[in-house]
């Protein structure tokens, strides 16, 4: 196998690895229960949808019935165990981006080289460009989903002396809907970390904890027996739009200081399809690779 051929076959497994270890989100996916990403119908996944009854009163059998009240026990709707109903629904969601990029590289003579540059290339172009816009897309829609009716959302400028007291709202808010401690965790942008590290009081609460992406584990800080991930600027907007060059923050856009979630209640798809690489010999309108990245 030479070394074109080599990237072809082990490229999806290698670009996951590195959107693992790079992106700020894809630790979000851990612990997902109830979604089907095989992907067996391309373009799309299937989440799934359980519904059930609460408690009922269990009786003794008959307790308190007559002879003539039998065909209650027979039924469920007196005595023993209360009968109730489970509802497995799937809804199918399509995927909401389809990305792509066409690299052209010269020909190389040395084929070993050729292989090198595009390795690097596709890994490189992952971290680069493919990492920071799906966190951006996943940010943004995550700020989409609050509002300050909801009790979630609220706009304000951020000094050291505050952040401590918002910080415990937000624990409070996920602790009221019943969001595990262990289960929360914190997005901050490197303003809002500026101010923690700044902050004496805050400080005394940073530890350190690891945390997996996929196969990768990352030691990162943790706040409160929280894990906190700083995110550059640039992809920590509450409103961005694709474009053909990447991504870009809407004239409305705004910074996000903090972000506290449950991380199970977001589950970012990021699918790579198989890099392809067309060779000089059936490359037409140029002398050297095509390499079409999806």
């Amino acid at each position: 196998m030479n070394s074109i051929e080599s990237i072809i076959k082990y490229s999806t497994s290698a670009l996951d690895k590195v959107y693992a270890a790079e992106s700020k989100t894809a630790i979000l996916g851990n612990g997902r229960k109830w979604i089907d990403v095989n992907f067996d119908k391309a373009g799309y996944v299937k989440i799934a949808s359980i519904l059930f009854d609460g408690l009922g009163d269990y009786k003794k059998v008959r307790s308190g019935d007559t002879a003539n009240d039998y065909s209650h026990y027979q039924d469920g709707s007196a005595n023993g165990f209360p009968v109730g109903d489970v509802d497995l629904t799937w809804e199918i969601k399509p995927l909401t981006y389809k990305r792509a990029r066409q690299f052209q590289v010269d020909e190389i003579d040395n084929e070993e080289t050729a292989g090198l540059i595009i390795g690097n290339l596709a890994s490189e172009f992952t971290r680069v460009a493919v990492v920071r816009e799906a966190d951006a897309i996943c940010f943004s829609r995550m700020v989409e989903a609050t509002s300050a009716v909801l009790g979630n959302y609220k706009e304000e400028d951020l000094t050291k002396t505050d952040i401590i007291s918002n910080l415990l709202d937000a624990f409070a808010y996920l602790n009221d809907n019943e969001v595990p401690e262990e289960d929360q965790i914190i997005y901050v942008s490197s303003k809002t970390n500026a101010l923690i590290e700044k902050s004496p009081e805050l400080t005394r609460f940073i530890s350190q904890t690891d945390l997996k992406s996929g196969d990768i584990t990352l030691h990162v800080k943790a706040f409160m027996g929280r894990p906190l991930i700083v995110v550059p600027s640039n992809r920590f907007l509450t409103k961005i739009t694709t474009t053909s060059n990447g991504f870009a923050p809407t004239a409305d856009s705004k910074a996000i200081n903090y972000l506290v979630c449950d991380r199970h209640a977001v589950q970012p798809i990021v699918k790579f399809e198989k890099l392809r690489v067309f060779a000089p010999e059936v490359v037409q309108n140029f002398n050297g690779y095509k390499v079409n990245y999806l």
